[in-house]
């Protein structure tokens, strides 16, 4: 069964509010919510938001990857 896109994104923004870390229960939510918003013109810096919380305090451990990928939106924006 496919779930649309956009239940998706509600069901993360449940899990991992990006304006609200303290209340961010799933790292795996907070991923996937940084893809949805990167895929989206207007919300790149809430994507950006989402991998500096993952690299900085959900999943620290994987730091290089999280800022690897925050780099190359932001290099992908800026083109």
């Amino acid at each position: 069964m496919k779930m649309p896109l956009s239940t998706v994104e509600l069901l993360c923004k449940h899990y991992a509010p990006i304006n609200n870390p303290d209340r961010i229960t799933s790292s795996h939510a907070l991923d996937v919510l940084a893809d949805i918003c990167a895929a989206k013109p207007n919300e790149k810096d809430a994507a950006v938001q989402a991998l500096e919380l993952l690299s900085q305090k959900f999943d620290p451990i994987r730091t290089n990857y999280w800022n690897h990928r925050k780099v190359a939106l932001q290099k992908a924006a800026a083109a």
